[in-house]
């Protein structure tokens, strides 16, 4: 009874035009089907796979007269969501942006001001020492085609950070990013070794010029709507470092300051980042190769040892880093520490 009252309703569902399922004798008929085969309605048959469907309107096309096409060039078809709102869509991610580069007769920051030309920005040259370097740039950056400006100030003073800020501003029409690279000279110094006068070298080179540049720079950014700071510190910051106390010290209060100022200002539009390198291969880690202590050379030693890559980073390598954190590339990200140590920390 079972099977055949299966069967019937089978029977009955295909005369009201409902499909059954096909199955052929001998391969597996389900129960009640007694080997027979249940065929679709002529009408229900499946239709071809859209892809399939679509190579043959491509062939069509190929194949028509070249006289009876559109003559509008075909174009790609966006899909939704594949282009995020500021992203560049070419290698020009700066043009028509104006750039400060604090320290930017420095190793890393030579390098970052000729990323940033390369890439389209105007560039302002800020620098304490090695005017010649800082002169050579700014004729660097006029021979790519784009404007650029020296000005030499003692960051760590807030009047001259002021002034030098300002005059960048005034000269080159605005001011849409401020990249940070300034750092003290490299000292392994045990921390009861360390004076005063050190620890407010410093304070004033690696922290408060961070302070006195963001200050001078907000307004010109609120002005416009947008703006973005990058500091570029340390990984130290993050885990300490033997010898450099002081040093760790305000790298950690840097990314705390780039975090605060994100906060702050993320609905302005201004966004705030820092890169966290490891030992960089610039003159101040020359220096510190050629300094015959004990201490400096074991340190140095262990930073290399330390670093998963087993080389130190090249300032075009932190750069970069910087670069991507100020361009529009990096329009949703804010208030982040990125290491480009080469896995001297991964957290």
């Amino acid at each position: 009874m079972r099977r055949g009252g299966r069967a019937v309703r089978a029977r009955a569902a295909r005369r009201r035009g409902v499909p059954g399922r096909r199955r052929r004798a001998g391969t597996g008929a389900g129960p009640g089907q007694g080997g027979r085969v249940l065929r679709r309605p002529a009408g229900l048959l499946r239709r071809p796979p859209l892809r399939r469907g679509l190579g043959r309107a491509a062939e069509d096309a190929d194949r028509e007269d070249p006289q009876d096409r559109d003559p509008r060039p075909r174009r790609r078809a966006a899909h939704v969501g594949s282009q995020p709102r500021g992203v560049a869509v070419n290698g020009a991610r700066f043009d028509g942006r104006v750039v400060l580069v604090a320290g930017g007769s420095g190793g890393v920051g030579a390098a970052t001001v000729r990323r940033l030309a390369a890439e389209g920005a105007d560039v302002g040259v800020l620098y304490r020492s090695r005017a010649e370097v800082a002169d050579g740039l700014v004729t660097e950056v006029e021979n790519a085609g784009r404007r650029a400006v020296a000005v030499r100030a003692d960051l760590a003073d807030p009047d001259e950070a002021g002034a030098a800020v300002t005059e960048v501003s005034e000269k080159l029409g605005g001011l849409d990013a401020v990249v940070s690279t300034v750092g003290a000279t490299a000292h392994m110094t045990p921390f009861l070794d360390v004076d005063d006068e050190l620890i407010d070298r410093t304070i004033g080179a690696e922290l408060k010029s961070a302070f006195h540049c963001t200050r001078a720079a907000l307004p010109a950014m609120l002005a416009r709507g947008r703006g973005a700071f990058v500091f570029v510190g340390s990984d130290s910051g993050k885990v300490g470092a033997s010898g450099e106390a002081i040093s760790a010290a305000c790298r950690g209060g840097l990314i705390a300051f780039a975090k605060s100022i994100a906060r702050e200002y993320a609905r302005s539009g201004v966004r705030a980042n820092v890169v966290c390198p490891g030992p960089i291969n610039t003159e101040l880690w020359q220096g510190l190769l050629a300094r015959e202590d004990e201490l400096s050379q074991r340190l140095a030693a262990g930073l290399i040892r330390g670093v998963p890559l087993k080389r130190v980073a090249e300032p075009a390598e932190v750069a970069a880093a910087a670069v991507f954190l100020a361009s529009d590339d990096a329009s949703f990200v804010t208030g982040q520490a990125l290491s480009a140590s080469g896995g001297l920390t991964m957290s």
